[in-house]
């Protein structure tokens, strides 16, 4: 609708429109337009794959996004600004934003519900948080990690739902570009530094039917440690915390077996990067306990090592290609 469409009757329309959706019992078709499903884990299942984020009450919980909804109310607060009602837009836009906070229109409706209402700082803010989003999503490797940036989602929801999102998109992309061939695929994992955390980054490398070679990168980022970020950047490849060291092999472990049995990838070759080359031995163990039989190895140049100009792998022995033998 544009401005000059907008009457009580159009805008009323709209308003009944979602608030009829709203009285269908809760779990119908219609009313999961207008609600949004909650997501609950135990902490047996992702107390591994979790180990910083806050435990609420025993369960991690985020909410499946829902993208109708929030496509309907930030239309309709739309219809409310330009009916000169900002504090109803600022309601169904701060709603529209709950419902689905990866869709920027509601967060520019608030901003510009905000305006409209005089709101100087809170403006400002909104303002601030796209920015940074949009920042962020053009020089991290993924729109999930920089809504993490923005504080538009939390962990729980990065693992439990946007995540999974990513994962099942890039796995179809490798089904498809491998064909009917055997797909030989390298996963690369790294600590990087993200907020004064370090998280821990899986990159998946294939080449295709046609011989190009592929990546998706970010395939799974997940903070191991809400520090020691900056360690990251020590010679000679990054140090990792005491933390990060009790978590990253067992994760990796966890995230090569995933890949196989969730998506059907077949993780033929480790190389530890960034914060892991000394780890190597201890992944390699890590993997052969749990009877993965892939190739592992340490790189032998990471950012921190070019940005110290240095080279070579100074860390693990073990850093050379070895099997792990299936158990």
């Amino acid at each position: 609708l544009g401005p000059g469409d907008v009457s009580e009757h159009g805008s009323g329309g709209m308003t009944a429109f979602v608030e009829s959706l709203k009285a269908w019992p809760e779990g119908s078709p219609r009313g999961q337009v207008v609600g949004n499903l909650d997501v609950t884990v135990g902490i047996a299942e992702y107390a591994l794959t979790m180990p910083n984020p806050v435990i609420k009450n025993g369960i991690f919980k985020a909410r499946v996004p829902n993208m109708p909804a929030a496509i309907c109310l930030a239309n309709r607060s739309a219809a409310h600004l330009s009916a000169c009602r900002p504090a109803e837009a600022l309601a169904d836009a701060t709603e529209a934003v709950e419902a689905a906070p990866e869709y920027l229109k509601a967060h520019r409706r608030v901003l510009a519900a905000h305006k409209a209402l005089g709101n100087t700082k809170e403006a400002i803010e909104v303002k601030g948080d796209l920015t940074t989003f949009e920042a962020s999503a053009r020089v991290l490797p993924s729109a999930g990690i920089a809504m993490l940036v923005a504080g538009f989602s939390d962990w729980d929801a990065h693992v439990l739902v946007y995540e999974p999102i990513r994962q099942r998109a890039a796995a179809q992309v490798i089904r498809a570009t491998c064909g009917d061939a055997l797909c030989f695929m390298a996963a690369n994992f790294s600590l990087v530094p993200l907020q004064g955390a370090q998280c821990m980054m899986m990159s998946v490398h294939w080449v295709d039917e046609e011989m190009k070679r592929r990546s998706v990168e970010a395939f799974r980022f997940l903070q191991v440690d809400n520090d020691h970020g900056s360690d990251l950047e020590l010679p000679p490849h990054g140090q990792p915390s005491s933390r990060a060291i009790q978590y990253c092999p067992m994760l990796i472990h966890k995230w090569v077996d995933e890949a196989q049995t969730d998506y059907g990838i077949q993780v033929t070759s480790v190389k530890c990067c960034q914060g892991l080359v000394e780890m190597t031995g201890l992944v390699k163990a890590a993997l052969k306990k749990g009877g993965i039989s892939c190739m592992v190895q340490a790189s032998l140049s990471t950012a921190a090592s070019e940005d110290n100009a240095m080279g070579g792998n100074f860390g693990d022995p073990g850093g050379d290609l070895e099997g792990c033998a299936q158990q």
